[in-house]
């Protein structure tokens, strides 16, 4: 059994998702590991996953690259590579660099997706103990603003920034450092300036 689980374990950790989730949705893994529901099984492979990836090599960072590429802008495909890196808190300079590294030459709405990414993983930092996703990411966001100004993606990469700051997941100034960068200056305060007022006609 002990050799069994190894080989299933490990074959696990480096299959496609959807092999993954066939295999949450069978009942081997209750024999194996006496495990009960799929939640379970998924935490317990990540943190497997996180131990044993222990080094940022060429295989690891090209397979995160690949990670990165795939993803798609469902909630399934964002939160499953989410919880992927945020049980590798350990490498977490290494993976935000490759994360903004993909950003770069990506299209357009995959970057709205690699940010859909990020923002799932600033969000989810405190409750999953990797509160150093927050202060890492910064100085890359800061030089991401630069990479998704196109119109098909800006109004949701601001929304993105607006809740971050209505939710105090960053300070007001750097959220609107951030949104001086992503819209101009002179739309940035224009849009400051409207906010003011809708919140003077509501008091």
């Amino acid at each position: 059994m002990t050799w069994f689980v190894f080989f299933f374990d490990w074959h696990i950790l480096h299959s496609p998702s959807s092999t993954l989730r066939e295999f949450l949705h069978s009942k081997i893994y209750v024999h194996c590991f006496g495990i009960v529901n799929s939640n379970q099984i998924l935490l317990f492979f990540s943190s497997m996953a996180a131990t044993t990836t222990t080094t940022t090599d060429d295989s690891t960072s090209s397979s995160f690259e690949k990670r990165l590429t795939l993803v798609n802008g469902t909630q399934e495909s964002v939160q499953t590579l989410s919880l992927w890196i945020l049980y590798h808190r350990s490498q977490h300079e290494h993976l935000i660099k490759t994360w903004f590294k993909v950003l770069k030459k990506s299209k357009p709405l995959h970057r709205l997706t690699l940010f859909y990414v990020a923002n799932d993983v600033i969000q989810n930092a405190k409750k999953q103990n990797a509160l150093i996703y927050q202060q890492a990411f910064k100085p890359y966001l800061n030089s991401a603003m630069s990479y998704v100004k196109e119109n098909a993606i800006k109004k949701k990469i601001q929304r993105i920034l607006e809740i971050w700051r209505e939710r105090g997941v960053y300070d007001e100034d750097f959220v609107g450092e951030l949104l001086k960068k992503l819209l101009g200056t002179e739309v940035y305060e224009k849009d400051k300036e409207v906010t003011r007022v809708i919140a003077e006609f509501q008091v």
